[in-house]
């Protein structure tokens, strides 16, 4: 198959040179403060590493497929797009698009970069990063692990897990199932029909902890001896809660049918 990778004028300009699947680029982390990386169906793999910005292009590389990677104004920016799309007319009259660029990132970044990544259909990880995470998936997996800062994931379809002591988490997603470990800090949570598993590390001093499903259970794990107010609610679901009485740490939880459980750790 043909490898030809296209460039847009941002990198042209930059004067990083060609690139090919497989090659590594690397930009000076003194001059980024903030990456963005967006796919249309490859992978987006970040992990938190000392030293310059290292960026791996890997994939289905057709000719079709361009690719933009430079900084401007102290952001480096990456994204692999196809060069054309075909308009595709579904059932009852729905259009849609196909795409046939599948080329992906991998990055290592020193740990206080802020990210945003974005993917269609790839699967995204992130790892090792204590600035801002922003994450966007329309149907492909989240994998989070030891982030530090604050976390926004937003997600379609499919499932996000992982372990993660962030300063703040925000989820929201469609049919996507939830399941992360090692929490310490306040939560936002909203799916529509996946199932929520949260599991506290240890419960903080202040805060709170929101989450709501439409459909789906809802399992809350804290330590056993700390501290926690809940205020639960579902519709026709069950509600267990091991923890009596009030604390400084307030979880509020609601299923619109699912069943809710605050468990202490075993």
């Amino acid at each position: 198959m043909k490898k030809t990778i296209m460039f847009s004028a941002l990198l042209a300009l930059a004067g990083h040179g060609y690139c090919a699947e497989g090659d590594v680029k690397t930009f000076p982390a003194k001059d980024i403060k903030g990456i963005s990386a967006t796919t249309e169906v490859g992978p987006v793999t970040v992990a938190g590493a000392p030293g310059d910005i290292k960026v791996e292009v890997f994939g289905n590389l057709p000719d079709t497929c361009v690719l933009t990677m430079g900084v401007r104004d102290g952001r480096l920016l990456l994204k692999a797009e196809s060069s054309k799309t075909l308009k595709v007319k579904g059932a009852f009259g729905f259009g849609g698009k196909w795409v046939d660029c599948a080329a992906g990132f991998k990055i290592s970044a020193p740990s206080g970069v802020n990210l945003e990544a974005k993917s269609g259909t790839g699967k995204i990880g992130v790892s090792g990063i204590t600035g801002t995470v922003s994450v966007k998936s329309g149907t492909g997996a989240v994998a989070l692990s030891a982030l530090a800062g604050k976390v926004e994931v937003d997600s379609g379809t499919g499932e996000i897990f992982g372990e993660l002591c962030a300063k703040q988490l925000t989820v929201k997603g469609g049919s996507v199932k939830v399941a992360l470990k090692g929490l310490c800090g306040p939560v936002e949570i909203g799916t529509g029909t996946g199932s929520v598993a949260l599991d506290w590390l240890k419960a903080p001093a202040s805060g709170t902890a929101r989450i709501k499903t439409g459909t789906a259970d809802i399992t809350v794990t804290f330590p056993a001896g700390a501290a926690v107010g809940a205020t639960l609610k579902s519709g026709t679901g069950s509600i267990k809660n091991e923890f009596a009485g009030d604390g400084p740490f307030q979880l509020q939880a609601k299923s619109g049918t699912g069943d809710i459980s605050v468990l202490k750790a075993k």
